[in-house]
């Protein structure tokens, strides 16, 4: 599978964090001042998106209103914020989700009261304009008085936000990402279909962004700009130009064109070093190719970031053995790798493991621990959001380890050479002592290594590898195009942590069966019993799909057994395809309509 990296290589993400290079060379002024022609333009451009968001307005309120003419200044609107979207999806989260929200109804965890957040922005006005009728005419118009609103807001703050060099190389390197992720799948444009034309768009923006100071550019700085704008332009027009959707080589576009746009952005920003402010980022910044062995930070998804487990061998070492050893659970007999093992991606192998007195079976299914890090929720549910807790949750758990922290902690005590691996991985630490919070810190470290992003897909895009099978290369454009795969298991890591921040990781409502013989609906609430929103009932993490040959039975409950049952489902649309009652269904219910071949070559990209 080319997802698959075999063997398992253990090799620790060491974090890059510098400065930001700057992106233009001597051309820009002080990350305090920043390029008032930058400013200039973005506040510009977002001054023209509200003057068309208006006239969209006038239009909708016409008494003779044609709605082909509206779907027309609707993707003129879209185009202009996907050239602001480098800036909006950079400094406000707010106004970006303001302006190009999913098409699902939200909750806030936080909310007592638990309501319902509708779509917003720009996907909702395009599903108004394309699926809606006369009678839904009066939500358009408010939706589009409502983005007016929120297009001002970033108009304000287009105008009085100072843009600094290593601000507009970051937000752009992050752009490149998003349109790799989401841009080429249609994420953005579910009824117009304009994934292609918006992410050629936004291109176009970042090749003006790369024009605007062509003049101060070094003798050097101005062979890689040059460099750099041939290729986003020979990049617009492989994207403007595709005929058949279908049939756009997705893979071909990043291997060659937005991964080497990429690069060039980032050696940019290396020309003149100049100091920046020090993020936290899940991308390396020293890296030119986001498929770069040590591109992604796992320690940037930890709720202690720059905790004492980076660069810390001695930490990781204690933490394989306590993974290894029995000694956590209640009677000395199940460890860690017990439901965890390397050979099988560190799954199982079963549908569902057995309860600790082995009088039973678990409600889920052992997931692969492959990248475990690399997402802000774990457990089916998501109802933990670090590593740590997690480790703490299953030790407790009495079906699982049944185990006690007082007795381990005795018992580990008791051992001189666990003693002596404590001390080493804890200097000048209380916890050197022996904690139950340093038992979990230790394990936590461990599972941070087991990093899984060196398979012959990432050595392919990342040129170390001249071919693909076509069938595997098939299967990946199905996965981010008609399969609409790529659309929850987000592009790189293929799980559902959101790119290019990767802040959030997602759950999903799929409809999934208890029992597939009679297609029975699962009756496992999922996310709901942490949330008690309706909205998350029946609600799992999206988990990831690398590795994903030696991690089944797949799904929460174990009940699908292959792959190939696994995409029949996805093609039939879920369990509300099948014809189950699943009102809250995150999945398109309609079928996918995958031919024979495209099944397969989906199961081999996997």
């Amino acid at each position: 599978m080319i997802l698959s990296d075999r063997p398992i290589l253990f090799f620790r993400l060491i974090a890059v964090l510098t400065g930001f290079g700057l992106l233009f060379g001597a051309m820009m002024p002080s990350p305090k001042s920043g390029n008032p022609e930058i400013q200039a333009w973005f506040t510009n451009k977002a001054a023209t998106l509200k003057s068309e968001m208006q006239t969209l307005l006038e239009m909708s309120e016409a008494a003779e209103s044609n709605r082909e003419a509206l779907k027309t200044q609707h993707t003129r609107c879209r185009m202009l914020y996907k050239q602001l979207e480098v800036f909006a999806g950079y400094f406000t989260d707010v106004t970006e989700k303001e302006l190009n929200g999913p098409l699902l109804f939200e909750v806030e965890e936080a909310d007592p009261l638990k309501q319902e957040i509708p779509p917003q922005g720009l996907q909702y006005i395009e599903e108004l304009i394309w699926e809606g009728n006369d009678s839904s005419r009066p939500v358009l118009q408010a939706e589009i008085r409502r983005s007016i609103h929120a297009v001002t807001k970033l108009h304000q703050l287009c105008a009085s936000q100072p843009i600094a060099a290593w601000q507009l190389s970051e937000a752009m390197r992050l752009q490149i990402l998003r349109l790799m992720s989401t841009g080429l799948n249609d994420f953005d444009s579910p009824y117009a279909g304009n994934g292609l034309n918006e992410s050629a768009a936004s291109l176009d923006g970042i090749k003006e962004l790369c024009s605007l100071s062509e003049s101060q550019w070094t003798e050097y700085g101005f062979r890689k700009q040059k460099k750099l704008i041939r290729l986003l332009e020979r990049s617009i027009l492989k994207l403007r130009y595709t005929k058949d959707i279908e049939a756009f080589d997705r893979l071909d576009m990043i291997r060659n064109y937005l991964d080497p746009v990429y690069g060039l952005l980032q050696e940019a920003g290396q020309l003149v070093s100049m100091d920046a402010v020090i993020l936290p980022s899940a991308i390396n910044p020293s890296e030119t190719s986001l498929f770069a062995k040590n591109a992604l930070d796992p320690y940037y998804f930890s709720s202690d970031y720059g905790n004492t487990s980076r660069n810390n061998p001695k930490l990781t070492e204690l933490g394989r053995y306590l993974f290894f050893d029995p000694v956590l659970s209640g009677n000395g007999k199940r460890a860690c790798a017990s439901c965890h093992k390397p050979e099988l991606a560190f799954s199982d192998g079963m549908a569902v493991n057995t309860t600790f007195n082995f009088e039973g079976e678990l409600g889920r299914n052992t997931p692969s621990l492959l990248n475990v890090a690399f997402q802000r929720s774990f457990f089916w549910d998501g109802r933990v959001s670090s590593l740590e807790e997690q480790v703490h949750d299953v030790t407790l758990n009495p079906d699982e380890m049944h185990g006690n922290f007082d007795s381990l902690v005795y018992r580990l005590r008791q051992s001189p050479e666990y003693v002596q691996l404590f001390k080493e991985a804890f200097p000048n630490s209380r916890m050197s002592d022996i904690t139950p919070q340093a038992v979990q810190a230790a394990i936590a470290a461990y599972e941070k290594t087991l990093v899984a992003l060196n398979s012959p897909f990432d050595q392919y895009l990342r040129k170390e590898r001249k071919e693909l099978p076509r069938e595997v290369k098939d299967g990946f454009n199905l996965f981010m195009g008609k399969a609409q795969c790529g659309t929850c298991h987000f592009f790189p890591l293929f799980n559902g942590t959101v790119p290019p921040h990767f802040r959030k990781t997602e759950t999903e409502v799929l409809g999934i069966a208890s029992d597939t013989s009679n297609m029975v609906l699962d009756p496992d609430e999922g996310k709901y019993k942490k949330t008690l929103a309706n909205l998350h009932r029946n609600a799992f993490k999206t988990p990831g799909v690398r590795n994903l040959a030696r991690s089944g039975p797949y799904m929460h409950n174990g009940k699908y057994p292959d792959l190939e049952s696994v995409v029949a489902f996805y093609d039939a649309g879920g369990g509300a395809g099948l014809g189950f009652p699943v009102p809250n269904q995150t999945l398109p219910e309609d079928s996918l309509e995958l031919s024979d071949y495209e099944k397969k070559a989906l199961v081999r990209s996997e």
